[in-house]
This record gives structure tokens, sequence and C-alpha cells, in this order.
């Protein structure tokens, strides 16, 4: 890693939680400045954090290289404008999984300028790491329409 390399992944340890922030700080401690990277970004992703576009700007110029990262970097709403919600765990993902096709089915990301909402197919598979999930949008009108590619990017195309 560079040194204003470093400085971003400062950055990037400084929004995550204490324990996520060690785990990525554990592979730059053994030589694996990648991998720390892309493991800081991955747990921002995880966790839909907010940043800002300089912020978004500094990463990708920093990991211009790993298409990990870059990725991931969608799943982290902007900080100034927020396109969507992380509605995972929360009441409002619990209602409107009530809507979705099957129980198993996980609300995900709302979009705030539009009913609609993006959803994970559950599948064990996913649930090892073994294979992505499989995404949908619930629709206005309550219909569903698969999701091929990232998910983010349909949800995000009212705004435009």
């Amino acid at each position: 890693m560079q040194p204003w390399d470093e400085t971003v992944f400062d950055e990037l340890c400084a929004l995550l939680p204490a324990e996520q922030a060690a785990d990525a700080r554990d592979y730059l401690d053994h030589n694996e400045s990648a991998l720390a990277f892309e493991t800081a970004v991955d747990h921002l992703s995880e966790e839909s954090v907010p940043i800002s576009a300089a912020l978004r700007g500094r990463i990708a110029e920093a990991a211009a290289s790993s298409k990990r990262v870059l990725d991931s970097l969608p799943y982290c709403p902007d900080v100034d404008r927020p396109r969507w919600r992380k509605v995972e765990d929360t009441m409002e993902g619990l209602e409107i999984g009530e809507r979705l096709p099957s129980p198993v089915d996980v609300a995900w990301l709302a979009c705030n300028r539009c009913p609609e909402v993006l959803f994970r197919y559950d599948s064990q598979a996913a649930l090892m790491g073994k294979v992505p999930y499989r995404q949908g949008i619930l629709l206005a009108d309550g219909g569903v329409e698969e999701v091929v590619g990232r998910g983010v990017d349909r949800l995000e195309r009212c705004w435009l």
C-alpha cells in the first residue's frame, strides 16, 4: 500500500465498528494490504455505511485494480443524497417481507424516491458463500422482477 492508500484505509476503519476494523487491520499487520483494503470496504458495504462522494472517489482511486472493491462501493449509500436505505433487520423490512413471494426472502434495500424494494431470494448455497444471492425488485404494484447484475443499479433507476 502506498502512503495515500493507508490514509484512505484509516478513514475506512474509522467508519467501522472496532471488531470489523481490527479484522481488516489484522490483514495489514500480515502484509496483506490489498486484502485489508478489500475487507474494510466489504464490511462497509455489508453494513450499508453511508460515505461521502469524496471518500468514494478516494476509495475508487486507491483500489482501481480491485474489482471486488469497485463492485462493493455501490452498496454504501451517498451520505449527502442517499438514494436508498437499508431495511434488512428493521420493522419496515419485516413489514415489507410480508409482501415478498416467499417467507424466506429478505427485504434488503428500499428506494427513497419510489416504493420499490430490493430483496434477496434465500438460498442455502448463498448463505454458505458458495454462490451469490439472487436478487429481485418488489415493484410498486406488488409484482416481482428478478434482477440480473447489480440489484442496487436497478433499484436506482428512478433517480436517472
